[in-house]
């Protein structure tokens, strides 16, 4: 059971597999909001566990023509960055991204009979403003959008065709170059 600064209840029954979030100060008849995560990870778990558990089989998936997303949500300094992106010059570090990229490349190599075409996009999201972080102008706003199918999009968003993982790697490091960092007032 664990009280954070907002005095919210949050207790976790791993027999169960579910975690529940009270507020005491709740109005009566207000139970407490459950969630059935297929995961969770304590901060001892490697990044090769998280990546084999939660990423290897969307990444699969997508290998066998599926849509997949992988998608770091949280508040500020929750480890969505070093989830994603891992330390890229530490082997044991390596973050998703990265392992993804392996990952597709060695199916490739592995799969001599097939084609494929791998496209590369890094975009990011702050306070509801989309940026390509690997566009000509990162700083420049990008709108999210609708198709006639109802399929969201990001209109203008660069999708680069890239042929190896030296490639794909490339695109990494300069989309991490360009993320705006900002600071932010904790506690408010």
């Amino acid at each position: 059971e664990i009280q954070d600064q907002r005095t919210s209840i949050i207790k976790v029954n791993h027999i169960r597999g579910e975690v529940s979030i009270s507020d005491p100060k709740a109005s009566t008849g207000q139970g407490p909001k459950t969630f059935h995560p297929d995961d969770a990870f304590n901060s001892e778990t490697s990044q090769k566990d998280i990546y084999d558990c939660v990423a290897f089989p969307i990444v699969d998936s997508v290998l066998h023509g599926y849509n997949g997303t992988i998608l770091a949500y949280g508040q500020t300094d929750a480890g969505k960055t070093y989830t994603m992106q891992g330390n890229i010059n530490s082997r044991e570090l390596t973050g998703v991204i990265p392992r993804a990229i392996e990952q597709i490349f060695n199916r490739i190599e592995s799969t001599p009979n097939k084609q494929f075409l791998v496209r590369v996009s890094f975009f990011e999201i702050y306070n509801e403003e989309v940026h390509d972080l690997l566009g000509k102008d990162p700083k420049n706003q990008l709108k999210v959008r609708e198709n006639s199918d109802s399929e969201s999009y990001v209109e203008g968003l660069l999708s680069i065709p890239v042929e190896t993982a030296a490639k794909a790697y490339q695109k990494l490091v300069t989309g991490i170059q360009n993320r705006e960092m900002r600071l932010i007032r904790m506690g408010e």
